[in-house]
């Protein structure tokens, strides 16, 4: 008898203290922290029973994934999949209208090693810091800088991870993806009806967007050009300079190889041409945006295009109708050469794939994006 209630003593003993204990983390104020960043939240975390939500929108973003949110709940779609939460779920709370997730499933759901710490009020969440492996990406060399950028971050931080970049150009990336050379492909052009045809097997995931600048030599006095006598002058239809206001000399148009992206988009936007490249056939194709770089630079006569991304002061970016090649005015809008950076894989994602490509998409990918003048996605 005594045994007995000695028992039954001591089992309330540990529920009172577990009570004060959860009640205890409960008042205080979580914190999540990810890759070891605290996150600034839009609402504070809260206990139920044994379980820690935080608010999703600011998780799920912290993790790669674009949110889009409705009366019901949130969207948000990731490399691995699209995830949808509602305000009635069991693994959902609402506080203050923000809809919080249970911490646990964070696991479930993109497969990130999530922790509860007690001690520090802290729930800690690693997956960007939490990856192994080896990685093969290829393509678009408009796409190679932020690939290679986010490449190296990550092998900083995790010391299993080897991810190799290679150039090749947009077709290099369609066609390394599809036959695995590639576990992730990369072009700059839009997704065709043509490429859906040719490769059926392959999934296409945008990054970012990129803007495509019409360049001369610093020397060449032409400062603007309008879109009609950018056709002309690749096409081939204005061969001298004198013709349009500059020197009395022949324009050397420079272009890129057939599988460009960044031609494709070019001719299909500053051409507008969807059938196939009508570019004068006396201009020379250059392998990469880094040697159309090189080639405009080194002639003064020369005229070519470039991704945003490259333009440095080596060469001159020509106003396009009065608007000027930017950020600001290819986010507006206002400036019209703008096409979408993709990248591609043979059917979904494997995990390793899926969390690198969600890197690019999350907050310090897209920050990658920016500083490289590329068009960010948030």
């Amino acid at each position: 008898m005594f045994k007995g209630k000695y028992l039954l003593a001591m089992i309330l003993i540990v529920a009172i203290i577990s009570s004060l204990f959860i009640s205890s983390f409960a008042a205080d104020t979580l914190k999540v922290s990810v890759d070891g960043s605290v996150l600034k939240l839009s609402a504070t975390p809260i206990v139920v029973g044994n379980d820690a939500f935080v608010p999703a929108k600011d998780v799920f973003e912290a993790l790669g994934g674009i949110v889009t949110v409705s009366d019901s709940g949130l969207s948000i779609a990731t490399a691995q999949k699209t995830i949808n939460l509602t305000n009635s779920s069991d693994i959902t709370q609402v506080q203050k209208g923000v809809l919080l997730v249970k911490a646990s499933y964070i696991n479930t759901a993109l497969g990130a090693d999530v922790k509860v710490d007690t001690a520090n009020s802290t729930v800690i969440i690693k997956y960007f810091s939490n990856m192994s492996g080896t990685l093969k990406l290829g393509g678009s060399t408009t796409v190679q800088p932020i690939t290679q950028a986010a490449a190296d971050y990550l092998m900083k931080l995790n010391k299993g991870l080897s991810v190799t970049v290679a150039g090749g150009g947009s077709g290099a990336g369609k066609s390394g993806a599809k036959d695995g050379t590639f576990n992730i492909g990369a072009t700059s052009s839009e997704w065709s009806d043509s490429d859906k045809a040719t490769f059926p097997e392959l999934k296409t995931y945008m990054i970012a967007k990129d803007a495509i600048a019409v360049i001369v030599n610093p020397s060449n006095k032409i400062k603007n050009l309008t879109k009609q006598q950018v056709k002309d002058l690749f096409e081939g239809k204005i061969t001298n300079w004198y013709k349009i206001g500059g020197n009395n000399a022949a324009v050397m148009v420079q272009t890129r190889e057939a599988t460009s992206g960044t031609l494709s988009a070019f001719a299909e936007l500053a051409l507008e041409n969807k059938k196939g490249v009508e570019i004068t056939k006396t201009a020379p194709p250059h392998g990469s945006n880094g040697l159309m770089l090189q080639a405009v630079s080194s002639n003064k006569n020369a005229i070519g295009f470039l991704s945003l991304g490259y333009l440095n002061s080596k060469v001159k970016a020509v106003t396009l109708d009065g608007v000027v090649c930017n950020v600001a005015n290819a986010n507006s809008k206002k400036y019209s050469l703008v096409r979408p950076l993709l990248l591609l894989t043979k059917g979904a994602p494997g995990d390793l794939a899926a969390v690198y490509m969600n890197f690019l998409t999350s907050p310090k990918g897209q920050a990658m994006m920016a500083s490289n003048g590329y068009l960010t996605l948030r």
